[in-house]
């Protein structure tokens, strides 16, 4: 690099003090500046006349965002509109990025083609099949978002019969997806965490299988089963029907997000909790689950604002685990996902954090620019222009406008060619800030700030920004952290354990039913005689990092252990293993070959207690949901819940394992305990081996819960 042109980039990125920015500068750091026409490195810097020009053949007649004092910023824009409207880019995978990407930007593009879209993710049971991580429902969570996308579809075209469609959906998905993920005694819906990266991340320890997976309680899960709620509320407005018990659900599964999931003392979400009957929090911070959380109201505003302040950034943005696995491969280049960037933009301008808006979006320039060939960054960018920095909000009978304009940006922004139901929109935006001084449609000054729905035909809307001050400070930024390894124990007795390869820079700490305990700083774990069911996992801890737990290992005491052998309550044998003796350890269940088992069990006293199923499944893989068996628990006639048993491999009726467990009760005298294929997935084939029932001293409560006003 010329001297010159480097002492000319050290001036800037100097220069750019987060007391005094120069008003043309987005956002600087060492790595990168981000000035309104252009993004600078310490070695090259990129223009708008330095990248391609977007192409609309193909894509029909799409909106237009151009920035007066912004070639850069228009040029990027152009190619995200271009990306986001070709027909070939944004496919049919029913992933939570493509969600998100249909609900922030397709229906403002064009609402019909987001309905084709919603409507081809619809499998043969006419519900959403949402793949995330590389799993399928029931395993994996998430495809509540479908709904929020559904119900922004509607806002912008005004289908009716599209709304009927998506709430008969939204409906029947929300009270399956209760009835088989919602835990009861937490309030929280199980499956696998919802990643929006499509390539997929390690997103948890390397014991947990599918049904660990669905065992665990993912913050972005519950904020889209949250935002779903709050979908099928508004659907239900708009219909004229009773929205009450959807907001009442909505606010349930919000309050367990905050009294399970926040971590106080990190004034952030955890990622999960998990480990089965005794969760214990996640080490990792999931963002793309946080900026679910806050667009979809879940933390009260003093919550939103610290999590804003107090989320660690990397360079790149948000990054989308805080720390991460090691190993984990960043998204095309970048340490933070586009679809994250979007929605923690969005979730910043939301919740009046304009420092947190330029950050994220300089973050995207400069990954727009440095790769925009991938399309990805571009389209991110061009939704934050148009949610962010126009503030478009879609209600049910009107188009509504918060802009957030960033000083470097008041060269003024025009949006052209914006459909909204009957009528066809030009946006003219002029000035910088938060505030609205001046708001008109065509010419006609309203203070209302929105755009009627019975509108129809071309029309202007003009804002005038007031120009207020937005105190935007440069967000610090940290390298990208890296989780502890999981231990692996040798367990030499119930109650003794060796680590496996320890590390003498790490100590351990250990938790009994999800409580942390004692730290120790030898390889040796022992457990004190418990007198109940417990389960213990071991934690790598090393000044201020963590790491996953061990996978968990129980201990059961004497007589707190009864296994049912299914056999010796229904005749055994299946066709699908060869060979009698082997045959007849098994019990064959399906709704056309045995759609019940019903077992009994003698008990002297009250007791409560945890059941699960030892089981084979022939029927495919783990990952897909078509595979997976799922059958209704209950005892004396109560409900328990959903047991889940994934496929294990196409054929493979010989390999065994464990359902997820349940929480039941025993009275005194004969027990009735009925394993039933009486709903979904019903047709799948379970082979039963066996049923275990773990007596607890008590029923347990699970950890981490927050006692707090917040």
């Amino acid at each position: 690099m010329p001297a010159v042109l480097l002492a000319a980039v050290l001036f800037i990125m100097a220069s750019c003090r987060p007391d005094v920015p120069p008003r043309e500068v987005v956002y600087s750091c060492a790595a990168y500046t981000v000035t309104s026409d252009s993004v600078i490195t310490p070695r090259l810097r990129i223009s708008a006349s330095d990248l391609p020009v977007a192409s609309d053949a193909g894509t029909g007649v799409m909106p237009e965002i151009s920035f007066g004092g912004s070639a850069l910023l228009t040029r990027l824009c152009g190619l995200g509109m271009s990306h986001l409207a070709a027909a070939d880019t944004i496919d049919m995978l029913s992933t939570p990025a493509n969600l998100c990407g249909l609900w922030l930007a397709g229906a403002l593009i064009s609402p019909s083609q987001s309905v084709g879209r919603l409507r081809a993710m619809l499998g043969a049971d006419g519900l959403p099949q949402i793949e995330s991580g590389g799993y399928e429902w029931p395993v994996a969570g998430g495809r509540g978002l479908w709904s929020v996308a559904a119900l922004e579809a509607y806002c912008s075209g005004g289908d009716s019969i599209w709304l009927g469609e998506a709430m008969d959906v939204t409906d029947r998905m929300i009270a399956l997806d209760l009835h088989v993920a919602l835990r009861p005694d937490v309030g929280l819906l199980r499956g696998s965490v919802c990643v929006p990266d499509p390539a997929g991340q390690a997103l948890y320890p390397r014991w947990a299988d599918a049904v660990g997976r669905y065992e665990s309680m993912a913050l972005s899960v519950n904020a889209a089963a949250v935002g779903a709620l709050q979908s099928q509320a508004a659907m239900h407005q708009i219909s004229g029907r009773p929205a009450d018990e959807a907001l009442t659900q909505a606010s349930a599964v919000a309050s367990a997000v905050n009294d399970y999931l926040w971590m106080p003392h990190r004034s952030c979400y955890t990622q999960y909790i998990y480990g089965g009957a005794f969760p214990q929090q996640s080490p990792a911070i999931d963002n793309f689950g946080q900026a679910l959380a806050m667009l979809f109201s879940i933390p009260t505003a003093e919550m939103a604002g610290a999590l804003l302040a107090a989320t660690p950034m990397t360079v790149g943005g948000p990054s989308p685990m805080v720390p991460s696995p090691v190993g984990t491969p960043p998204f095309n280049g970048s340490e933070s996902w586009p679809t994250t960037q979007a929605l923690w933009a969005l979730a910043a301008s939301r919740g009046g954090n304009p420092s947190a808006v330029a950050f994220t979006t300089a973050a995207l320039i400069h990954d727009a620019a440095m790769g925009s060939d991938s399309g990805a960054a571009s389209a991110a960018l061009a939704v934050v222009a148009l949610r962010v920095m126009a503030g478009i909000t879609l209600a049910a009978d009107a188009m509504e406008f918060h802009p957030v304009i960033l000083p470097a940006f008041d060269g003024g922004m025009r949006v052209e060619r914006l459909p909204y139901r009957d009528a066809m929109l030009t946006l003219d935006i002029r000035g910088s800030g938060s505030r609205i001084a001046r708001f008109s449609i065509d010419g006609v000054e309203t203070s209302d700030y929105r755009v009627s729905s019975s509108l129809s035909g071309p029309h202007t809307v003009e804002i005038t920004l007031a120009n207020n001050q937005l105190p935007i400070e440069n967000i610090p930024t940290m390298p990208q952290a890296w989780l502890l390894p999981v231990p692996e124990l040798d367990w030499t007795s119930p109650r003794s354990a060796k680590i496996v390869d320890p590390s003498p820079s790490m100590g351990y700490r250990v938790f009994i039913n999800g409580v942390s305990g004692k730290e120790i700083q030898s390889p040796v774990v022992n457990i004190h005689r418990p007198d109940r069911f417990t389960s213990i996992t071991v934690v790598a801890i090393s000044d201020a990092r963590e790491g996953y737990a061990s996978k968990p290992h129980f201990f059961v005491p004497r007589g707190a252990l009864t296994t049912l052998q299914a056999e010796e309550f229904a005749p055994g044998g299946t066709s699908l293993i060869k060979g009698p003796r082997l045959s007849r350890r098994f019990v064959e269940t399906s709704a056309t070959s045995r759609a019940s088992l019903v077992l009994q069990l003698p008990e002297p006293a009250p007791s409560d207690v945890l059941i699960d199923v030892c089981y084979a499944n022939g029927s495919g893989k783990a990952e897909e949901g078509a595979a997976c068996a799922i059958r209704s628990l209950t005892v004396n006639g109560a409900p328990c819940g959903s047991l889940i048993m994934p496929g294990r491999g196409d054929g493979w009726w010989l390999s065994t394992g464990y359902s997820n467990m349940l929480h039941a009760r025993l009275d005194a005298g004969t027990n009735i305990i009925e394993i039933a294929a009486d709903g979904v997935a019903a047709d799948v084939t379970a082979l039963i081996d066996n049923v275990r029932i773990f007596r607890l001293r008590k029923f347990p409560t699970p950890h981490g819960k927050n006692r707090t006003d917040k």
